[in-house]
């Protein structure tokens, strides 16, 4: 039973052009270094035949501020909360994510702030 499951590197994905419907990058771009990013955003064109939708965190003093506080009180241990504070200040800002975009080659996503400190881009193929 199961999924099926593929090991491979989102910088080098091994599927065929216009393999998969589409591409979810959720909570991972801002580990990445910008050019990093770029070449993930590109291999997700490449297989993609619908779309690519890219869900990270904004960077925000205020999101790490509240995240410390909440952690705490839900009794998160020390490391989770310096990660969590870490990913927030890895975060992008919303200039900063269309740049990074911009160097992709690709057509400019639709990019939206939501709450909870996220960035949500979303770009179609052939748009």
């Amino acid at each position: 039973g199961g999924l099926p499951m593929t090991l491979g590197s989102g910088l080098a994905l091994p599927f065929p052009d216009r393999s998969v419907d589409l591409v979810l990058l959720s909570q991972v771009l801002h580990h990445l270094s910008d050019e990093d990013v770029q070449c993930m955003l590109r291999e997700s064109a490449r297989v993609t035949r619908w779309g690519i939708l890219a869900a990270d965190l904004i960077r925000s003093r205020t999101a790490q501020w509240a995240f410390r506080i909440a952690g705490r009180a839900l009794r998160f241990d020390r490391y989770t909360i310096h990660d969590g504070c870490i990913s927030l200040e890895r975060g992008f800002t919303r200039a900063r994510f269309s740049t990074i975009w911009a160097g992709t080659g690709l057509t400019p996503p639709t990019i939206r702030i939501v709450p909870f400190a996220r960035i949500v881009a979303t770009w179609r193929q052939d748009a």
